[in-house]
């Protein structure tokens, strides 16, 4: 069972002209395991990415492999870069604490002193 080309009838489901189909062809047959695992990454290529796969005709054998390939990079993508994050914040929380610390004491003291001058000044006109 031979390839056909895309069809123009499908094609301009996604905004693919006549004009453009044997280029985007070409192009989809050339990189489509490639577009197929980025296109996770990216929000609107996600949603169409099935759609561009069946109007390149491409295998859904081939298609479903490149797909959970993808789909499994970016798990593990955004697994690593939350499990990063989360130790940083750690580090950060610690950080944080030590300079609230520091806050409410420069607090205390500016507060201490403010109120002295104020009494003080209070007195003084007396």
């Amino acid at each position: 069972m031979g390839r056909t080309p895309i069809d123009s009838t499908y094609g301009g489901c996604i905004g693919i002209t006549a004009e453009q189909l044997p280029k985007t062809e070409r192009f989809f047959v050339r990189f489509g395991a490639e577009i197929v695992i980025v296109a996770r990454f990216i929000p609107l290529l996600r949603q169409l990415n099935g759609l561009v796969a069946g109007v390149a005709q491409m295998p859904w054998q081939r298609f479903i492999f490149y797909n959970m390939l993808g789909a499994l990079l970016w798990v593990g993508t955004w697994t690593v870069a939350v499990f990063l994050l989360g130790q940083q914040i750690e580090l950060w929380l610690v950080h944080v604490h030590d300079l609230a610390t520091w806050l409410v004491i420069s607090v205390g003291i500016l507060a201490v002193v403010g109120g002295g001058i104020l009494f003080f000044s209070h007195m003084h006109k007396r």
